[in-house]
């Protein structure tokens, strides 16, 4: 048997409102994510969530409460393994700016190399995988890792353009088998009914 591990981008900050490398700066909701979060939860609770497991950054957690709510369950546990890549010296700073200073990406003091965020995505993923066998559960995380995650899963094709804020891109994962399928982007109904 497989879980659907649904992946679900936070709601809108202002830094990604003004094009700026959050990563693991804590920066929180603002109205339009408040109101983004609301409206995935309304969209999720098609679904009969057995858990929702978020990043420990607010923007993250805030975006799953309200998951949460709308089932009536717990508040969401906090997972740091599901927590944005850090940017370094790059945190903070606009889009434009990155790409003056930094040329080269992988580059950045500070940055987390690809490696590294692949292993504790890929790693938080199985686990969870395994502790709710044939349950869907909402992972609610930000969107450099689920990019990280669907590059690794599926490869350059993928459009990546499709990580936009409360997101939900679901994966059916059998732990038994380690088989992993990309079901796609807001592709819940459809794992509901197969």
């Amino acid at each position: 048997m497989a879980s659907n591990l649904h992946l679900v981008r936070h709601g809108q900050t202002d830094w990604n409102l003004q094009h700026r490398y959050q990563g693991q700066t804590d920066i929180p909701l603002n109205d339009t994510g408040r109101a983004e979060a609301r409206d995935v939860a309304e969209r999720l609770a098609r679904l009969p969530l057995a858990a929702v497991v978020t990043s420990t950054l607010g923007r993250a957690h805030a975006t799953g409460r309200a998951i949460a709510e709308a089932q009536g369950l717990p508040l969401p546990a906090t997972d740091a393994r599901l927590m944005e890549r850090t940017f370094g010296e790059a945190e903070g700073l606009f889009d434009h700016e990155v790409k003056e200073r930094f040329p080269e990406r992988d580059l950045i003091p500070g940055r987390e190399s690809d490696e590294d965020l692949k292993a504790r995505a890929l790693e938080v993923l199985e686990e969870l995988a395994a502790a709710f066998d044939q349950d869907d559960v909402a992972v609610v995380t930000h969107g450099g890792w689920i990019a990280m995650v669907l590059r690794e899963l599926v490869g350059a094709d993928y459009d990546y353009s499709t990580i936009t804020n409360c997101s939900v891109h679901t994966l059916r994962w059998d732990a038994a088998t380690r088989e992993i399928q990309v079901i796609g982007h807001d592709a819940f109904e459809a794992a509901a009914l197969s």
